[in-house]
């Protein structure tokens, strides 16, 4: 069974930034666009006919997620159908602000998860 959990390796204080290593081993550090840019965008992709998920991804995508260390740039159309479901998860919350400095305040979501403090020794 592949693995579906994404582990949270850093986060800024203020959720700006964050640095995770995603389902499939590769660590992308996620940039927050600020305040003003994603209430702009959720005007253009939250419409009467629904919210439109593609272009959520697309923009994330290109703004948000930066690969480290690696050169692969996901996108909607080179990455796994199990992989696009945790993606779309792990940008809401991350955009929303709801990843969590403090890891006690951390919700604990399938698709976004703080590693143990045994797995952060290793």
């Amino acid at each position: 069974m592949a693995k579906t959990n994404v582990t949270i390796n850093e986060i800024e204080s203020d959720g700006r930034m964050a640095v995770v290593t995603f389902v499939d081993g590769k660590q992308y550090k996620l940039q927050h666009p600020g305040n003003r840019t994603y209430i702009q965008w959720q005007q253009e992709y939250v419409t009467p006919m629904g919210f439109n998920m593609e272009e959520f991804l697309d923009k994330s995508f290109e703004h948000v997620v930066i690969p480290m260390g690696h050169d692969f740039k996901p996108t909607i159309d080179n990455i796994k159908p199990k992989e696009l479901e945790v993606w779309q998860k792990l940008l809401r919350r991350f955009l929303g602000g709801d990843i969590e400095s403090d890891q006690k305040a951390e919700k604990p979501v399938k698709g976004a998860e703080r590693p143990t403090k045994a797995q952060a020794e290793n």
